[in-house]
Order: structure tokens, then C-alpha cells, then sequence
């Protein structure tokens, strides 16, 4: 995301009723929002909490996919434990997505669409390089999902923690199941379930180990296509290594580059050692770290073929671009009206060094890794700075 700050305010017992609220702003390069949220720790006195969140969130996806989105909406949820380690949570959200493409002198990624004058050319030149192309475009895929959509979202979640220390863990299991249905009004229609197992272990004096596990898997119903933002797209938060956006299915027909699609399929595990550093007070709050991390995405579910309408893009049934069309597509100066998809399952695989801080504001992190395998259309991204107050 850039550069990003965040300042926020929490009051863990508001006007002495042992209600949790937290007020949050974000700002950044590339994303920017607002979040609150109010939790109520024993709903109606009984040993079960209730709460609801409002956010806004912008983020700029042009570097990876060539556009920008703005999620805005509301959740309320219930959380019930059944035992002191295991506790189950139903929750309801309802979101609207906004996807915008920037179409300006600076940003002309939708002028092969909609001509910008004085910029595209009305009558282009044989070469590719003189043709709306040029400069970078959308994929059709985003065309397709630019405008607003509903999403009404019901799930429940199932979550063991047996972590001696939430902040620092250093022994315990933290594990977490969350199915998820898309479909009760609004525009999607999905089912989605994800998963993430976390087993810290006490090696030896101060080094701790972590195993970690993850996947997930999202599937259209009714007859509907995904839209390419419903896909998974995790990039360095599943393989350290990795830009965002940069595994996962690729539209490559003009530019590989910012053709991300991502997969309705991902796994992935990770094993870490941390440890003190030696020489320095353990009041500071740092430690080290190292780790390897392996991972696919995969299964691009959306339209690969598209009709327009206007200067509007319709997916449509078909099957992806022919080599005949790639080629009149990477020689010739329109963007055509099929994807050249490239959706490989390779596994990706990093090692990488870690710095962790117990910063004033919350943990803090800094990774360097160095990608072990890729795919052939994979983007690395070597250093990935994470933490600060969860948003």
C-alpha cells in the first residue's frame, strides 16, 4: 500500500459498561479509510457478545489490475463460547463495491473504450505502439466489473484459541474455520469458505516456533460467473516474495504486467523460527526471525469472452482467446474481445529473514524473502513491511 498511517481510539470498558469501541482512520499512497466498531461483551446479560462495524475503504489497484475500488457497508455479528478454548460467531454483512477506471492523460486506462482526444489515435498505426494499448489498459475482466455492486454476506465462524499470550505468543494453537454464503439479496452469489491454523511451540530458551496452514475455496451458484473481485488475490500474505497481485491467474493477451485475475482456489503453510537478537535489552520489543513460506492460487471462474455494448463490457459464455486472436491482439492495435488467460498451479515457495517490533501503536513487521520457485507470469516483490492497529 505505500507509505500508510493510521491513528485510532479504543475504550475497552465505554462509559464503565465494559462496551468495547474503537474509531480507526487510515491514510495512505494507495488506500485510505474508516472504520467503527462497537462490541457489546454480554447481549442482553446473557454470556454472549454483539456488535455491529461501519466502514469505508478506497484502495488503488492500478499497478496490479488497473483500477480503483471503494468498499463501503456495515456487519453485525454475535460471538457465543462454548468452552474457554472454542466459541463459534455468526455475522451479516452487506458491502457495496465501487470499481472505477481511471481514464486521464496521466491514467488512460480505458481509452481503448471510451478515446481520449488529443491522446488515443483516431486512425492508429500498424504497431502496437502507437495505439490505446500503448499506455497500459484494463483488462476486460475489469471493464466488466466497473460500475457498483450489492454484496449481501451471511457466515459463521468457528474459532479454537489455546494461545498462552494473544500480543506474544510463544506455545498454543490458534485455528479458525469461516463458511460464508453470498446470496440473501444483492448481486453476488457465491459460496466461500476459508481456513487458517496457527501452532506456536516453545523450542528452546526464547526461540519459538510457528507452523502455519491456509486455504480457501469460493464458488459461484445460479448460474452466475464470478466478477473478478470476488476472486482471492492473498499475493505476500500468502508467499512472502511476492507482489500484490502478483500469483494467481493472468490475463496476458497485451500486459502481463497488470493483468492480475486472481483464483478461486489458494493454499498455503509457512514454517518460522523467531528469536531474540543478540545484544540488544528485551524491553526494546525486537526480535528475529526466519522463515519459508510455499503457496498457489488458482481457477480463474470468470467470463473469458465479452460482447459491447455502447461503451459498456458484457461477459459472455465462451472459451479464452485463440492463439489467431492473441496474435492480431499483441500485433495489431485493439484490445480484442476474449481473455489470453495463464492460470498455472505451480507452487510457489520463498525463504526470507524477518524483523519483529512490539511497537507503541502494535506489532510491526519487515520481510525480505527470496522467491524459491514461481510461475512464469509471477511478479516478486522482495521486501513487505505489515502491522500497526488491525483495520
Amino acid at each position: 500500500d505505500g507509505v500508510l498511517g493510521e491513528a485510532s481510539i479504543a475504550e475497552q470498558n465505554f462509559l464503565g459498561r465494559g462496551q468495547y469501541v474503537k474509531l480507526a482512520v487510515s491514510t495512505g499512497q494507495k488506500s485510505k479509510g474508516v472504520e467503527f466498531s462497537f462490541t457489546e461483551p454480554y447481549f442482553m446479560g446473557y454470556r454472549m457478545s454483539a456488535g455491529f462495524d461501519v466502514f469505508t475503504k478506497y484502495t488503488d489497484n492500478t499497478k496490479t489490475s488497473r483500477y480503483e475500488s471503494r468498499t463501503t457497508g456495515g456487519a453485525i455479528r454475535f460471538g457465543l463460547p462454548i468452552t474457554e478454548e472454542f466459541g463459534v460467531g455468526v455475522r451479516y454483512s452487506i458491502y457495496q463495491t465501487s470499481i472505477k477506471i481511471p481514464n486521464s492523460y496521466k491514467q488512460p486506462y480505458n481509452d481503448c473504450s471510451v478515446p481520449i482526444p488529443g491522446l488515443t489515435p483516431v486512425v492508429p498505426n500498424i504497431s502496437q505502439f502507437n495505439s490505446c494499448l500503448s499506455n497500459g489498459e484494463a483488462s476486460l475482466a475489469v471493464k466488466e466489473a466497473a460500475g457498483s455492486t450489492l454484496t449481501s454476506l451471511a457466515g459463521i465462524n468457528f474459532v479454537y484459541n489455546s494461545l498462552d499470550d494473544k500480543k506474544n505468543p510463544t506455545s498454543g494453537i490458534l485455528a479458525e474455520l469461516k463458511p460464508e454464503v453470498a446470496g440473501l439479496g444483492g448481486d453476488s452469489r457465491f459460496f466461500r469458505v476459508t481456513g487458517e491454523v496457527r501452532y506456536y511451540y516453545p523450542v528452546w530458551d526464547d526461540v519459538v516456533g510457528l507452523l502455519k496452514a491456509q486455504g480457501g475455496h469460493i464458488q459461484a451458484f445460479g448460474g452466475n460467473n464470478l466478477r473478478l473481485t470476488d476472486h482471492f488475490n492473498p499475493g505476500p500474505s500468502l508467499v512472502r516474495g511476492f507482489a500484490p497481485g502478483g500469483i494467481g491467474a493472468r490475463d496476458v493477451a497485451y500486459d502481463a504486467k497488470s493483468g492480475s485475475l486472481g483464483g478461486t482456489t489458494y493454499f498455503g503453510a509457512t514454517a518460522e523460527l523467531q528469536f531474540p537478537i543478540f545484544g540488544l535489552p528485551k524491553e526494546i520489543g525486537l526480535r528475529g526471525a526466519v522463515f519459508a513460506d510455499a503457496g498457489s492460487v488458482f481457477n480463474y471462474a470468470g467470463h473469458k469472452r465479452f460482447v459491447t455494448v455502447g461503451s459498456r463490457t458484457i461477459g459472455v459464455n465462451g472459451a479464452g482467446c485463440s492463439p489467431a486472436e492473441v496474435t492480431a491482439i499483441q500485433t495489431g492495435t485493439t484490445q480484442g474481445l476474449c481473455l489470453d488467460v495463464k492460470d498455472e498451479k505451480a507452487i510457489r515457495s520463498s525463504v526470507g529473514l524477518g524483523l519483529l517490533w512490539q511497537s507503541p501503536i502494535g506489532p510491526v513487521r519487515f520481510d525480505y524473502s527470496f522467491p524459491i520457485s514461481k510461475g512464469r507470469y509471477d511478479r516478486t516483490q522482495a521486501f513487505r513491511f505489515s502491522g500497526g492497529g488491525s483495520f
